[in-house]
Order: structure tokens, then C-alpha cells, then sequence
């Protein structure tokens, strides 16, 4: 999942909404290859391709007991609060909200519909609402 040239674009000639959505996306895309190498560590190690390190023993243990591993129930707000699947499932929820928000390349904005409690950092958003339509 890239950033799709919102990295690049983010300057001042931006408005507060369109910056904060491009910092939304950034998050997400540290977060999802966060994940992604953990899972991609887990997998090596099941294959038997890698040793068993800690973080790996610890990654293990929490996915094949349903729990949330610790390292990423710290990636948003609630999240230490969801069994794995679920976690996952929101987890992937946001990913593809930031990924129709990326598509749209800042433009009609204002236009979209939001789902603000999927967002990494929710307050952020709803300040940067009140600034747009101010």
C-alpha cells in the first residue's frame, strides 16, 4: 500500500483536511508494514527458514492463543481490547479506508463520507474538519 504521492504533496499549499488525511495515511502505512513484517517473521519461522527470537516466540504465542499481540494492540486506541480475528478485521477496515482516501488523491474531500472511529488518530480529524469549514 504506498502513500500514492500524498507523502510528496502534503505542503502548505494544502488545506488542514487534506494534510491530516495525508498523516492518516502515513500512519497506516507504518502501522500495516509493522504488521505485515511481523506476520512475515512468524511465517519464515513456521516454514523453517528462521530461528526462534522472543519477539517471534511472543508473536506465536499470542496469534495461536486468539490474543492481540501487545505490539499491536498499541497501534490505535482500543485495540488492546479485541481478540486477534477481530483486531484483524478492524485492522484490515482501516487499512481499506486509507486506501480509498489515497485513491482519491485529496480531491472531493469534502464530498466523502468518513468512518472517523476507524481512524488512527480521530481527533486530529474532526479538528481539521472544524478548520476546513471554517
Amino acid at each position: 500500500l504506498g502513500t500514492g504521492g500524498w507523502a510528496a504533496s502534503s505542503g502548505s499549499e494544502w488545506d488542514s483536511l487534506q494534510r491530516c488525511i495525508a498523516r492518516e495515511i502515513l500512519v497506516g502505512v507504518e502501522f500495516l508494514d509493522k504488521v505485515m513484517k511481523d506476520l512475515g517473521d512468524v511465517f519464515i519461522f513456521c516454514m523453517g527458514g528462521k530461528k526462534l527470537t522472543q519477539k517471534v516466540k511472543v508473536l506465536v504465542d499470542s496469534i495461536s492463543s486468539g490474543v492481540t499481540p501487545k505490539a499491536w494492540t498499541e497501534l490505535f486506541e482500543g485495540g488492546d481490547n479485541i481478540v486477534a480475528e477481530k483486531w484483524i478485521e478492524n485492522f484490515t477496515m482501516r487499512i481499506e479506508q486509507l486506501k480509498s482516501l489515497m485513491e482519491s488523491g485529496g480531491k472531493g474531500l469534502e464530498k466523502m463520507s468518513f468512518w472517523v472511529g476507524g481512524m488512527f488518530h480521530p481527533g486530529s480529524f474532526v479538528t481539521a474538519t472544524r478548520q476546513f469549514v471554517e
